[in-house]
């Protein structure tokens, strides 16, 4: 490699390989925030719905419960989720997410650290 032209040169094939590495990560990282953010709406949910009385046995009752009885309306324009039940609020969600990379914040420049919002009972 000349000094002067410290550029590398790959064939297309090791970039198509290096680009499918990395498409892989990212979809890794996508499953994992999304994965998180459901377990977080669970936790609240289900936290928020045992303070209206309602207890759930099984993740089965709780998603029945869900789909026949509860509601979200999204209040796009200023990222706000109301869940309620039979008409009655339970839940707000503030779901502005945040991505933070900064090594100062995270302690390793090769973490991410997500911000999905504040829940809060109502």
């Amino acid at each position: 490699m000349n000094k002067k032209t410290s550029k590398m040169k790959y064939t297309d094939q090791e970039l198509n390989e290096q680009l499918e590495f990395i498409s892989n990560i990212q979809d890794e990282l996508i499953q994992g925030f999304r994965y998180k953010q459901n377990r977080s709406l669970d936790y609240y949910a289900i936290a928020g719905l045992k303070r209206k009385g309602f207890e759930f046995k099984t993740p089965l009752e709780f998603s029945d419960f869900i789909k026949e009885r509860c509601k979200c309306v999204d209040y796009a324009s200023v990222k706000k989720r109301f869940y309620s039940v039979d008409g009655v609020p339970f839940l707000l969600h503030r779901y502005k997410t945040e991505l933070i990379t900064d090594p100062t914040i995270t302690g390793d420049p090769y973490t991410v650290v997500a911000n999905f919002g504040s829940f809060k009972f109502l």
